[in-house]
């Protein structure tokens, strides 16, 4: 089904017409969608030329929000009428074409439905059909209909806002997830490159710091605690070296460079392993989110807090096609994602029961 939020105002009260009123002799819309000006016969686009723009915005300046007239005085109405039926003189000249007005979101002037009804027609059950009603009659049929489609007319204006306000706050939600990601990557990086130069400060009876570029030549360069381990050991190693009096030791990177082969390109292997890693970053941050929310960590809140949403079973199989990936991954990184470790039955699984079938 398609949501009213995702109609043009005016064509969705023209679908809203042609259910009240199935058997009307056409219905001609005009309005201006887009910067773009548009007139339509029963729903058909019509060519526009360039002279015909002063017609259409001589008709959408009208003031007034409803009348009554003959159809052959309505421009572009002989159109679809003449091809219908050859009237009668004294049919040409009864007011059976309702003109509706409504104010355009576009430009503030007016959108316009032009409705020819079959003279027998019977409004809101009456038993009088259309060519027998006096002027005031009229008058109150014009209202109540202008009432009733104006209704719907406004309220699809405010739910296509609403819609574009979701929209942006899905943007915005999402550009700030990117930088929460980023932010949370480059937090778990140097917690891990801390742990590692806890590790070797005790083993070595030294203080060991890492300069800003050190921490972007390994994490390019390094795709595990082991790795990382490894590289600042070997950076030490080298700062020690140099200076062999020394207990405290900044390690740049020159250090890095020198003890690092940077010859060898990153495999698809490393690549995928990686994605992995950003995966669950991105689990573990819409966890984080839940939980902060008051939610209980569980996949159906894990998978409402990404960005965009997902489903529950989408992180189930996420974790699944992944499987051989993660499950090299977490003891490798022993000390992150704690939240869905503990929380998501499908990590549980990896770590616990490899063989299981996993459902979130």
């Amino acid at each position: 089904m398609r949501f009213r939020a995702t109609y043009y105002p005016l064509e969705y009260i023209e679908n809203k017409l042609n259910v009240l009123f199935p058997n009307l002799e056409t219905v001609i819309a005009i309005s201006k969608n887009e910067q773009k000006l548009s007139v339509s016969i029963d729903k058909t686009p019509l060519p526009l030329k360039e002279t015909d723009s002063m017609t259409v915005q001589k008709w959408r300046n009208r003031p007034g929000t409803y009348s009554w007239m003959c159809p052959q005085d309505f421009p572009w109405s002989d159109l679809q009428i003449q091809s219908n039926k050859q009237l009668e003189l004294a049919d040409e000249n009864r007011n059976r074409m309702l003109l509706l007005y409504f104010i355009s979101p576009v430009d503030q002037m007016k959108d316009l439905l032009a409705i020819c009804f079959p003279q027998n027609t019977k409004f809101f059950g009456l038993q009088k059909e259309l060519q027998d009603f006096t002027t005031d009659e009229k008058m109150i049929v014009g209202e109540m209909l202008h009432q009733l489609l104006s209704s719907e007319y406004y309220q699809t204006i405010q739910e296509t806002e609403n819609l574009k306000l979701l929209q942006r706050f899905q943007e915005k939600k999402i550009q700030k997830s990117v930088l929460n990601s980023n932010e949370h990557y480059e937090q778990f990086f140097q917690a891990t490159c801390q742990r590692a130069m806890r590790k070797l400060e005790a083993e070595n009876n030294v203080h060991l710091e890492l300069d800003t570029e050190s921490f972007g030549f390994l994490a390019q360069h390094s795709r595990s605690e082991k790795d990382i381990l490894q590289a600042i050991s070997k950076a030490m190693e080298l700062a020690m070296l140099i200076q062999p009096t020394g207990n405290r030791f900044l390690l740049e990177m020159l250090h890095f460079e020198s003890v690092i082969d940077v010859s060898n390109p990153i495999s698809d292997s490393q690549n995928k392993d990686q994605k992995v890693i950003d995966l669950l970053n991105r689990y573990e941050e819409a966890a984080f989110l839940a939980q902060k929310s008051g939610f209980i960590v569980n996949g159906k809140n894990v998978a409402r807090f990404m960005s965009p949403e997902i489903s529950p079973p989408a992180i189930t199989d996420a974790l699944k096609k992944n499987k051989a990936k993660i499950e090299k991954m977490m003891p490798m990184f022993p000390n992150e994602w704690q939240l869905i470790r503990k929380s998501l039955k499908p990590l549980r699984e990896i770590e616990e029961f490899p063989t299981q079938r996993m459902v979130v």
